[in-house]
């Protein structure tokens, strides 16, 4: 496998660009994408209004109409006209809407802090996750820290995940995929592994936008 084929509606994206030009310039580039369980379901609204207000510093009328669009939620199940008892929702974003992406991104925000202490990139859109960083392939050594920093920022996820009431990470189905320039080959086989579970690692990536190949 030497280059990268791009297929998508968006080829010009600072996400897609970053990965597909990083082998022009004799980097390797490891691609994680997490699969969250119930992305929008999980958001607790009292957690989400506090970070509206104290994160992103919405207040007054705004905050009251956020807080109003949350509240006297409920929900039941249907089935083939049989109805459950009717239970408050106090948690999860109203899907079906471009407003219930962005309430789930303002919730999932302090990831991106996370993130950042591991100089890790990401690209979060509603539950699409990806993380991606850039390693040397000349120097051993700078492939072993990659892992460790991959594998050391999804526990700190996790951890936040539950103390957040938030999401659960499905690692069967979290994908990995490592771009590299051509006619190169990697000094040693990489896998990056969430607790007892290895990452499988594939050849390409779909994401919301965008379908990443290793050719």
């Amino acid at each position: 496998m030497s280059s990268i084929r791009l297929t998508t509606a968006v080829t010009h994206s600072f996400f897609a660009s970053n990965i597909l030009f990083a082998p022009d310039s004799n980097k390797c580039v490891a691609l994680l994408t997490l699969n969250l369980s119930a992305a929008f379901d999980t958001v607790d609204h009292e957690i989400l209004l506090e970070r509206t207000s104290s994160k992103f510093g919405i207040k007054d009328k705004v905050f009251a109409w956020f807080k109003l669009y949350l509240s006297d939620r409920t929900q039941f199940v249907n089935n083939n006209g049989a109805k459950s008892d009717v239970h408050s929702a106090s948690c999860g974003a109203p899907q079906g809407s471009v407003l219930s992406s962005i309430l789930n991104l303002l919730c999932m925000s302090p990831l991106g802090d996370i993130l950042r202490i591991y100089n890790i990139s990401f690209h979060f859109y509603a539950d699409d996750s990806e993380l991606y960083t850039t390693f040397s392939n000349s120097i051993e050594v700078h492939q072993d820290k990659t892992i460790r920093q991959i594998e050391t920022s999804i526990v700190d996820i996790e951890n936040w995940m539950t103390l957040n009431k938030q999401l659960k990470l499905n690692s069967d189905k979290t994908e990995l995929v490592i771009f590299y320039p051509k006619h190169c080959q990697l000094l040693k086989p990489l896998a990056v592994s969430v607790g007892s579970e290895i990452i499988k690692r594939g050849n390409s990536i779909k994401t919301l936008v965008l379908l990443l190949t290793c050719v």
